[in-house]
């Protein structure tokens, strides 16, 4: 069920059902182009697919671009292309469904209409819906994109870091062994006098420090 629930709300639906609405709205746009291009004969139907894929191609760019139709530097400035396609659904549906007619035959006209305007309004509401889900799913999986590469980069910093502390330790024992005469630089270790480590110095074979010109 979370598997389920994730893929709901993830980018993954909102690209598959944007896919989906597109496929039904081809339909519809070469259905109309069909009956209304001012061509005869077979060259129609073969324009009316052409052309369909040409306007739907085009919307779908234009909904998958929705940020950068921005008039100035205000973040809500391009949301008049997103109202531009919803007029344009609103009158594809419109027009496809007829929604000027009432059809006896299944029942009472006024209700054929009144039922015809809910599903071109619901169209239009869900094509301006898909836009503007498909465009904040974008900006949030870049976001969190970005998010994961500036903490890998900062846990690659803190690494660094930490690495360039640790020397600096290992300096600062270094530096604080020399000034006390009686423990070694090197291996660290006790004498009773500066003789004996002296003595040490000469025969100690730890990490190096230096060379044994420190004598």
């Amino acid at each position: 069920m979370n598997a389920i629930a994730s893929f709901l709300t993830g980018f993954g639906a909102t690209v598959l059902g944007l896919l989906v609405f597109v496929s039904y709205r081809f339909f519809e746009v070469q259905s109309l182009f069909e009956n209304y291009l001012p061509l005869d004969g077979s060259i129609r139907q073969v324009a009316s697919y052409l052309v369909a894929f040409v306007v739907v191609f085009s919307l779908l760019i234009f909904s998958a671009n929705l940020d950068k139709f921005k008039l100035n530097r205000f973040a809500d400035s391009g949301a008049w292309i997103k109202w531009v396609l919803f007029l344009f659904t609103l009158v594809i549906n419109a027009y496809f469904w007829r929604l000027w007619e009432g059809d006896s035959q299944v029942g009472n006209p006024k209700l054929t209409i009144f039922f015809k305007a809910v599903i071109v309004i619901f169209f239009a509401i869900f094509d301006y819906a898909y836009n503007h889900l498909f465009v904040s799913s974008w900006m949030d999986k870049q976001a969190l994109s970005k998010a994961f590469t500036s903490l890998s980069q900062l846990q690659a910093k803190e690494n660094e870091l930490q690495a360039r502390v640790s020397k600096l330790s290992a300096s600062l024992s270094e530096l604080i062994a020399r000034e006390d005469p009686k423990v070694c630089p090197r291996c660290g270790k006790t004498f009773d006098n500066s003789n004996q480590r002296n003595g040490h110095l000469r025969s100690c074979q730890s990490t190096f420090k230096n060379s044994n010109n420190e004598l």
